[in-house]
């Protein structure tokens, strides 16, 4: 069996019995998945346990500091998964914790023994076990209130909107949908979607019953998360800021060396973590605009596409090349004449409903309905850039089939006019070399409109979300209004001086202040060719000695901010 069809077949095997499992709150799909595993791919299995057994021989010291964890105060680690580079990083950050004085408690599943491995070479011994604890809930009174609730009929919003003893569970029971059918619009006339809420409504409901016990048993001062949108992951989140505990997400940086952390309460608890609060923002503007600054910002932004240098950039780079204008407009067939609108579509199923308010009902309606206009505006150059994350997101999911933006515009436009051209994931021409032949950049929320309005081009936005309504870009209210402008955009001048240094410093404040650059771990890949490996992805711990946990700066300066401060994200001031 090919490699990608096992890893799909693999994929459509835990998304169905781990929908059942979870129903059913047995965790028997994982020790069959772990067998599945094991006899369709026992090379990767044995490089897991090759580097566990390496990595507990080499890094036995990081057990010390228990002695120094107050058992009253306790950092609840949110950690449901088996990927052992999230594992690392998160037991990282607990060990800062822990000596200051936290108890780390881990969440994971009984299933996930080599995690919890893991998590023992820290020397954590305090586990919740997430699916036993879900045992201990009566399921039925939870299923009949779900069927009471499907059974006043479903729409988009009466879904989005549903709340559950105060949680979301709408949004994370339609993520989860678009996330298990790759798409992003959800037609509950399909039978299939019909199925899938059916099943994760309780599941959902379930989870935020499990994170009222769980939250109820451990009383954490924190709570440390990296996904904070899927179920289960997005009840206990929700439920952690409903009840004021001091919340913490980690994500990646788009450097290896630097994480992104925010700190969340309910004023900002849907905002993306990679995103700046109005108090730095404020921080940020009074910074004076210098020389190396400017310079530091121009090459972040280069680096990006020249170098690869941005975290799992490096795979949308190869066979990427940086054109001349003439060389692009050439290759796309640009009529010189008109000015280039260029629409930055989104992954269309990937975190649609977490981050800020849409003017649309999701990606696809909005990519729809954008190419649409752009359909009625023949005076302008169009190119819609198909999202470059679907060369490596389709290959670790092990699916061959087209983006779904490209079926969604044949299905519902079909043949596009000839002053619109689509630019697939695969396209040799660098992003890059699109920045001097754009004179439009149309996007929800994308990070393309940060780095675009950096060089003056005006950013349509179609959204709320990390930079709409700070000054630098066109904004709309309602889709009327956006999709009037977009018919008309060629009219629309350049940036001002004044909203194109207010992009800078954004940007600057975004990509040069917020990562927290650590010192002490780092995250690694392996080559593109090797994406789906286990460990395609893995945390290399840069210390030596216990003591150079205990004296490392950036641990301390992490769990300072993360125990004692009150400002929302972590930035570094140069």
């Amino acid at each position: 069996m090919a490699a990608s069809s096992l890893d799909a077949e693999i994929r459509n095997f835990v998304v169905k019995t781990g929908i059942i499992s979870f129903l059913t709150r047995t965790s028997l799909s994982d020790p069959l998945l772990t067998i599945w595993r094991f006899i369709h791919r026992p090379q990767q299995e044995m490089d897991l346990l090759a580097d566990y057994y390496s990595f507990k021989r080499k890094y036995g010291f990081l057990a010390q500091g228990d002695s120094l964890a107050d058992p009253a105060k306790k950092v609840l680690v949110v950690s449901l998964t088996d990927w052992i580079a999230q594992v690392k990083a998160e037991a990282t950050l607990a060990k800062a914790l822990q000596l200051r004085g936290y108890t780390p408690i881990v969440v994971t599943r009984r299933s996930y023994g080599l995690a919890v491995k893991y998590f023992r070479v820290f020397g954590y011994d305090r586990f919740v076990f997430f699916d036993q604890l879900l045992q201990q809930i009566p399921a039925k009174p939870v299923i009949s209130e779900a069927e009471r609730i499907l059974s006043e009929g479903l729409s988009f919003q009466s879904i989005l909107n549903l709340q559950y003893r105060n949680v979301n569970v709408g949004r994370h029971v339609l993520s989860s949908i678009t996330r298990a059918l790759l798409r992003s619009t959800v037609q509950f006339s399909d039978p299939q979607v019909q199925e899938l809420v059916r099943q994760l409504l309780p599941n959902a409901m379930l989870a935020v019953r499990g994170a009222e016990l769980l939250l109820d048993r451990v009383r954490p001062q924190i709570a440390l998360f990296l996904e904070k949108g899927y179920t289960p992951y997005g009840e206990i989140f929700d439920l952690a800021v409903n009840r004021e505990i001091n919340t913490i997400q980690w994500v990646h940086s788009h450097r290896s060396d630097a994480l992104i952390l925010k700190r969340y309460a309910r004023e900002n608890q849907h905002i993306h973590p990679f995103s700046i609060s109005g108090q730095s923002w404020k921080s940020i503007q009074r910074i004076p605009w210098t020389a190396r600054r400017e310079a530091e910002l121009m090459q972040e932004i280069r680096g990006r596409y020249e170098e690869g240098t941005w975290f799992n950039r490096k795979y949308l780079h190869v066979g990427k090349k940086l054109k001349n204008p003439t060389e692009v407009r050439e290759q796309l067939g640009l009529d010189s004449t008109r000015k280039l609108a260029v629409i930055f579509s989104h992954v269309l199923w990937d975190a649609t409903f977490f981050f800020g308010e849409n003017l649309f009902d999701d990606y696809e309606q909005w990519l729809l309905e954008t190419v649409k206009a752009a359909c009625a505006n023949p005076a302008t150059n169009w190119v819609v850039k198909v999202h470059p994350d679907y060369v490596w997101k389709m290959k670790q999911l092990g699916e061959r089939a087209k983006p779904r933006d490209l079926i969604a515009l044949g299905a519902e436009i079909g043949d596009l006019p000839e002053h619109i051209k689509v630019l697939e994931p695969d396209t040799d021409i660098s992003t890059f070399s699109l920045f001097p032949v754009t004179d439009y950049c149309v996007t929800v929320r994308g990070t393309i409109g940060i780095e675009m309005a950096c060089f003056g081009i005006p950013v349509f936005t179609a959204g709320t979300g990390r930079y709409s309504g700070l000054g630098f870009t066109i904004d709309s209210h309602t889709r009327e209004d956006y999709l009037a402008k977009l018919r008309h955009i060629q009219n629309f001048p350049r940036l001002s001086r004044e909203q194109i240094l207010l992009a800078k410093k954004h940007a600057y404040g975004l990509f040069r202040i917020r990562p927290y650059k650590f010192q002490t771990f780092e995250m690694v890949q392996m080559p593109l060719n090797r994406l789906g490996h286990p460990l395609d992805h893995n945390v290399v711990i840069r210390a030596k000695c216990f003591r150079d946990i205990v004296e490392a700066q950036d641990l301390k300066t992490f769990s300072e901010w993360a125990a004692n401060s009150q400002q929302l994200d972590l930035l570094t001031f140069s």
